[in-house]
């Protein structure tokens, strides 16, 4: 794991501490095994009948200091595969159901942090309650359906732009993308990624004013997520093995230098670092 990227590993690991810590049993805050699952923490480990989703976004420029107002934070949160994201509100439905192991809402847990030097500090800690009604389907998908993004998803597939075809690969995304966007599209925003070899995913995103826009309800640091004790953090190093990292009162620091940039591997918009 490249030491730019190892923010993310160290927040999801200090998230699962701190719910582990108000858990009976911790069992329900432990990785997930298969890393297809469609949440990252299972139903019941964030609170009863609820799932969980860890996410990490930096902060834009037009932000506002911490203490000038969290509302008013600009910061785009990427969210996973589209197909999973397609699928939350019909896994959260089905939740009605006795004794049923699917949640009843989403929690997004989302640590938005700012580059100050070497370090990644996470000045906002969001928990986002998601509740998939019809308003809030709408307000977060819009017109575009299930179906519409497994067409995309399938139509980007190297069974019709094999290795070398990126370039035809490419001009189809965005012709169909635009497309899509007659259909009156909601807060979540589709980003295919196409590179020269074999990558053909279709990914989203979505404005963190737009995901407190349509949440049943939010909160920013509170509760377990602000620092308030000493705790061990785990880090990467530069050999790729985790330490450990004592860390005191006050915003979360993760030791993780700015990355390099490259040629990016798409021409479409690209998911924010998470």
């Amino acid at each position: 794991m490249a030491a730019s990227q190892s923010h993310g590993f160290v927040f999801e690991q200090f998230v699962r501490s701190r719910l582990q810590a108000l858990q009976p049993d911790d069992r329900l805050c432990a990785p997930v095994a298969n890393p297809t699952s469609f949440f990252d923490i299972q139903t019941g480990g964030v609170a009863p009948g609820v799932a969980g989703s860890i996410k990490t976004a930096a902060a834009g420029a037009r932000s506002l200091q911490p203490e000038e107002g969290a509302d008013a934070v600009v910061a785009t949160v990427a969210l996973a595969d589209a197909r999973r994201v397609w699928s939350w509100p019909f896994l959260t439905n089905i939740q009605s159901q006795q004794g049923s192991v699917f949640p009843a809402s989403l929690r997004f847990i989302v640590g938005v942090y700012r580059q100050e030097g070497d370090y990644k500090v996470f000045n906002w800690v969001y928990e986002v309650d998601l509740v998939f009604d019809q308003a809030t389907n709408d307000a977060l998908f819009g017109g575009i359906s299930f179906g519409d993004v497994f067409a995309f998803h399938s139509g980007l597939g190297l069974e019709f732009f094999p290795e070398g075809a990126h370039k035809a690969a490419r001009q189809w995304a965005k012709a169909h993308k635009r497309d899509l966007k007659l259909k009156s599209p909601g807060a979540i925003d589709l980003n295919f990624k196409v590179d020269s070899q074999k990558q053909r995913r279709l990914q989203c995103t979505i404005p963190l004013p737009a995901l407190l826009k349509a949440a049943k309800s939010w909160r920013v640091n509170a509760g377990p997520f602000f620092l308030e004790l000493p705790i061990e953090l785990p880090l990467i190093g530069e050999d790729g093995m985790t330490k450990t990292h004592s860390q005191a009162n006050g915003p979360l620091r993760v030791l993780s230098p700015p990355r390099k940039l490259k040629k990016k591997a798409e021409e479409g918009p690209s998911p924010s670092e998470s």
